[in-house]
């Protein structure tokens, strides 16, 4: 299980024999009540461990009734429906004959009942009922009286109830795949999708961001969400390798969990805050590059960066809705990567082009500064640019030669005056040692004179690695850096000597991008591959901590998104789809392209999502508190 808290009494059960079905039922005095089936019959213990025989007739389905004091059960083989206002919990046993006396008859049907469900209404409850006789039904709970039948063309395995009692719903789900809506005051269909992806093995209805919505437990593994009223899809989440066998829904404190049963072994509790999804007004060519960074006051800017005519980009500044801010402005080369830095009062991003040529942006103030220059040597293209996770002012990069560097972006100024004092000393001032990095721990120096002219060039990147080859991605993150070269090998470097202190060799396919950040309680390297894969290595150990097909296609790009105290990774494919995995390998599935999506970025600061499709459109995610 995937949160858990230990404590309390062991239940004895049934010695050999797993239960197929559990309810916890609250009375009016003692310890609550533990009700399990085993087979075709219920056991009863109270908090304290003592047990019951089998305290009902053989049953196929039960769930607590409205008030959680009884149980509501269907019998086996007459396909009776009971409602037992109590159970005992301790012996003497009341045996069946006994058991079925103390139960008021609610329903009935003509072939074996499947599921349960019922809900709280002014009349007292209402019961509704699936079975194998095609057919779903409603019952008043206080008279047993049929409320109504709802046909169906194949069995009814899973039934909800669900929404206010003045326009109660229900859904059913039958063998065959379809998924039906209805109103269960009238018996209206309200909506029917006939054909699933996968069944539905259990349904359920929940709130998200104050909306009704529908859950459904698939056999694929997924469980999937729709906007009760529209019909809309709400996302997806990946939840087990296998069929979803139980779903169950939990209320407190104004936020529902959602637990999942799977054929995998696993029992999974959700605690989901939904994602809501917003149209941009996006570029005419494919967006090719974003990020989030900090604009003036504080507030998150995203910056896109698309296709343009000639090769060029034009590079935009927008606002959390995506709103323009400004004109956007014409790029030569096109722009390769996007990163946001620090280093100074306002955010600023690395942008770095088609041509090789990496440059520190100053949205605020439009200022460019170009980062190629190295004292001494001769600029070379640079193929990969990073920026620290926990320390955002420090940039590192790779050029086509092989050679890393390491970058305090504090030492850049942005400031007009001394950008030219230090161009037109460039020429004749010698490579200065770099006062601002060690090059043995990546890590920051206290500078030795602060007081120092802030009209002086800025000291000079360090070389820190020198691989010999191309390198077209890397990361830097917890004072280490990771690269990965074109053939494809994966290495960690990091303390003296500038050795690697671990290598590996994730795929044969083709790798294609490359992030760095915390996630599941690890700093960690995540890659995705050409056929869809997701690799997530520990940067420290060089443990292969996961590996998982997340895309049917390429994976495009990876973020780090920040949830709470929690950090999910989220990646973007070729197929369209944006799928959010937290540090529990649980997923959830954003759909907001119908073309392939380019690109990512995870706002750091706020709950803020942004993913660019190759047709220039933009969709914009905010995780609701």
């Amino acid at each position: 299980m995937d949160r858990h808290r230990s404590g309390g009494p062991a239940l004895p059960g049934v010695p050999g024999r797993p239960p197929s079905a559990l309810a916890l039922l609250g009375r009016a005095e003692g310890s609550p009540l533990v009700v399990a089936r085993y087979g075709t019959r219920l056991h009863a213990w109270d908090g304290a461990g003592d047990g019951t025989e089998p305290v009902s007739p053989a049953v196929s389905a039960f769930i607590p009734d409205p008030d959680n004091l009884g149980l509501i059960a269907a019998t086996v083989p007459d396909a009776e429906i009971l409602h037992f206002g109590s159970l005992p919990s301790a012996p003497p046993q009341p045996g069946e004959r006994a058991a079925r006396a103390a139960a008021r008859r609610t329903g009935w049907h003509d072939d074996t009942v499947l599921s349960l469900a019922s809900a709280r209404t002014p009349g007292g409850g209402i019961v509704l009922s699936g079975s194998a006789d095609h057919s779903a039904r409603l019952w008043n709970l206080r008279d047993g009286s049929l409320r109504g039948v709802l046909d169906h063309t194949a069995p009814v395995r899973a039934v909800a109830l669900g929404g206010p009692w003045r326009r109660l719903l229900a859904v059913t789900a039958t063998v065959d795949r379809a998924l039906a809506l209805w109103d269960a005051n009238t018996g209206e269909c309200l909506r029917h999708e006939p054909s699933l992806p996968a069944a539905a093995r259990g349904v359920a209805f929940g709130w998200l961001s104050r909306r009704l919505v529908l859950l459904a437990a698939c056999e694929d593994g997924r469980l999937r969400m729709w906007d009760a009223r529209t019909g809309a899809p709400r996302g997806t989440i990946d939840s087990h390798d296998g069929p979803v066998t139980a779903l169950a829904v939990h209320r407190a404190a104004g936020r529902e969990q959602y637990v999942t049963g799977g054929e995998d072994g696993r029992v999974r509790v959700w605690d989901l805050r939904p994602v809501r999804a917003a149209q941009a007004s996006g570029h005419s060519g494919a967006v090719r590059a974003m990020c989030w960074t900090t604009g003036p006051g504080g507030r998150p800017e995203l910056i896109t960066a698309a296709e343009g005519d000639e090769g060029a980009c034009l590079v935009a500044r927008r606002a959390p809705d995506g709103a323009l801010l400004g004109a956007p402005w014409r790029a030569t080369p096109g722009v390769r990567s996007l990163l946001a830095c620090g280093g100074g009062a306002t955010g600023r991003v690395a942008l770095l082009d088609d041509g090789g040529t990496l440059r520190l942006w100053n949205p605020a103030e439009d200022i460019v500064v170009p980062l190629n220059d190295v004292a001494g040597e001769a600029p070379a293209p640079m193929t990969a640019v990073a920026v620290d996770g926990r320390d955002d002012s420090r940039l590192v990069y790779a050029d086509a030669e092989g050679t890393v560097r390491l970058r305090d972006l504090t030492a850049v100024e942005t400031d007009r005056k001394a950008t030219a004092r230090a161009a037109a000393s460039a020429s004749t001032e010698a490579a200065a040692p770099d006062r601002r990095i060690d090059p043995d721990t990546f890590g920051p120096v206290p500078d030795p004179d602060p007081a120092r002219d802030d009209g002086a060039p800025a000291a000079p990147p360090t070389v820190v690695i020198r691989l010999g080859r191309p390198c077209s991605l890397i990361g830097y993150h917890a004072g280490r850096i990771v690269t990965c070269q074109d053939d494809g090998l994966l290495q960690a470097w990091g303390g003296a000597g500038r050795q690697a202190t671990w290598s590996a060799r994730p795929s044969e396919v083709p790798i294609g991008v490359l992030a760095t950040g915390r996630w599941g309680g690890h700093d960690v390297v995540a890659l995705g591959t050409a056929d869809g894969v997701l690799h997530v290595y520990d940067i420290p150990s060089g443990a292969h901590l996961a590996h998982t097909r997340t895309h049917d296609g390429p994976v495009t790009a990876l973020a780090f998104f920040r949830q709470g105290d929690l950090t999910a990774l989220v990646s973007a494919g070729e197929d369209g789809r944006t799928v959010v995995w937290d540090g529990n390998a649980r997923t959830e599935t954003l759909t907001g392209h119908a073309e392939a999506a380019w690109c990512v970025a995870a706002a750091a600061h706020a709950p803020l999502l942004a993913t660019g499709g190759a047709q220039g459109t933009l969709s914009l995610w905010r995780r609701e508190p």
